[in-house]
């Protein structure tokens, strides 16, 4: 990806919402939260004049991402004769047009096609670290909203110190980490936090330090998280290293490169290796 920024000019946004993996096990889940969203939450009273999502299905296979469109379409009319919306305006207005765009992964030309048309570009195909870099640099460059379902530490760190400067100045969002890896704990902790402030609101305020957090799940991993286990990077430099090993990555990646190389936080970084 070059480094020279573009602006792209809204006139050029196609689509609200590109789901990029569209054919994927978690990709097919987002979709039909999207469809159900589009006609519940949509269907309330606004102030401001509705129109339907438009939502791209996009991938590297266009005979499977045809037969997803048509599968979700079918859907989706089925859902609104469930409940009721079946006047014209009520289907001019509710519910997701779905597209098809195809794009290889290290076909850079048509991944900027792609990210340029966007208005959000969604990214489920992974394991990210062979799948994601192009789309990641793209948005960061052309200024499109990104959000991925990684849990890969290690190569969000990394894109973060590549392309963070591009995205300051294009405007592009980049937000990782918002699946099944991330999401759940992330709540639990939010919801604790709230909780402590709602039973300390009126004594001294409660400063976090540290949260820890479980949970338990039936089934197994799909095959695009056994893949991501299997293809992570080991540096044996940092198995071996003094006086705190890292099992995969430096802990402290994803935070600021001000705080990661300051010397006073190396005790930190030592202490959640420990952990």
């Amino acid at each position: 990806m070059s480094s020279k920024l573009i602006k792209r000019s809204s006139s050029k946004i196609e689509t609200d919402i590109t789901v990029y993996g569209a054919t994927g096990f978690t990709a097919k889940h987002i979709i039909t939260y999207l469809m159900q969203s589009s006609v519940f939450l949509l269907s309330k009273k606004s102030s401001r004049k509705q129109q339907k999502l438009r939502v791209t299905l996009a991938g590297r296979n266009r005979g499977k991402l045809s037969n997803l469109r048509t599968k979700f379409s079918e859907r989706i009319k089925n859902l609104k004769e469930v409940m009721g919306r079946t006047t014209e305006e009520e289907d001019n207005l509710l519910g997701c047009e779905f597209d098809v765009f195809v794009a290889d992964s290290e076909d850079v030309a048509a991944i900027r096609k792609m990210v340029s048309r966007s208005s959000v570009l969604l990214n489920a195909a992974g394991p990210f670290e062979r799948y994601g870099n192009h789309v990641i640099a793209a948005c960061a460059y052309l200024g499109t909203d990104y959000v991925d379902i990684t849990g890969e530490i290690s190569w969000a760190g990394a894109m973060r110190l590549k392309h963070g400067p591009a995205a300051t100045v294009s405007g592009a969002r980049i937000i990782s980490f918002c699946g099944f890896d991330s999401v759940p704990s992330d709540l639990a902790v939010l919801a604790a936090i709230r909780a402590l402030q709602l039973e300390t609101a009126a004594a001294v305020p409660v400063q976090i330090n540290r949260a820890t957090t479980w949970h338990a799940c039936h089934g197994t991993a799909n095959g695009g998280t056994i893949n991501t286990v299997a293809g992570m990077p080991l540096d044996l430099g940092k198995l071996f290293r003094w006086p705190v090993p890292f099992l995969v990555d430096d802990p402290l990646i994803l935070t600021h490169p001000r705080f990661r190389h300051d010397p006073y936080n190396y005790s930190f970084r030592n202490k959640f290796a420990k952990s």
